[in-house]
């Protein structure tokens, strides 16, 4: 069951009080909320996907991956990687999610009852100096606790880096934390990495708001 969710860090770009609300009212024509036999796919719209009470993860038996999800609100990015993975038959194992909002938090343990979710200030857990810079002793203690990661997803507070933004673009102090995502990568050193922002992000290191 899919509990009410509102768009947080994890969605960085979203309304803090726009909330997505799993409706108990039937869609609108013909039902479609039927799951596929061997896939576990919902077949109809994102309605019908939320609505749905079978989760996709149930069906995948391969090797699992591992997932690091910094940022992560309400768990928007980590459901989109347990649904795709589903897909290629591997289980999601998420030894770390954080997020510095307890609500979002909350909303992310419910639907993510087998994660570690952590909440505070993603900063803290990696104290060490800027990118590039030799792994502090926490770091190296974090990477052993958290083990192989295979996947790192984030999505860091993008509202500096908007073009729409006329008030604090590139000065937002908050622009500094995609820097987290990029010393996550050298303190886990995933196989992959995504990260969620806006195409704004780019300029940012023209006007000097990133280390050389």
């Amino acid at each position: 069951m899919m509990k009410q969710e509102t768009a947080t860090s994890g969605s960085p770009c979203g309304d803090p009080t726009a909330v997505m609300q799993r409706s108990d009212h039937k869609s609108s024509g013909k039902s479609n909320t039927g799951f596929g036999r061997r896939t576990g796919e919902v077949r109809g719209d994102d309605h019908a996907f939320l609505r749905s009470r079978t989760r996709s993860v149930a069906l995948a038996a391969g090797p699992s991956l591992r997932v690091v999800d910094l940022f992560c609100g309400a768990g928007g990015l980590s459901l989109g990687i347990e649904e795709a993975a589903a897909r290629a038959g591997r289980p999601v194992v998420t030894p770390l999610a954080v997020d510095f909002d307890s609500l979002a938090t909350s909303v992310y343990q419910h639907n993510f009852p087998h994660a570690s979710v952590s909440t505070g200030d993603v900063r803290e857990f990696f104290p060490g100096e800027r990118v590039g810079k030799r792994l502090s002793r926490s770091e190296r203690e974090l990477r052993e606790r958290i083990g192989r990661v295979d996947l790192l997803v984030g999505g860091p507070p993008c509202q500096g880096h908007s073009d729409l933004n006329n008030r604090t673009r590139r000065v937002d102090p908050k622009n500094e934390l995609y820097f987290s995502m990029a010393r996550a990568a050298e303190v886990f050193e995933p196989d992959g990495i995504v990260i969620e922002n806006v195409s704004g992000v780019t300029p940012s290191k023209a006007i000097g708001a990133w280390p050389s």
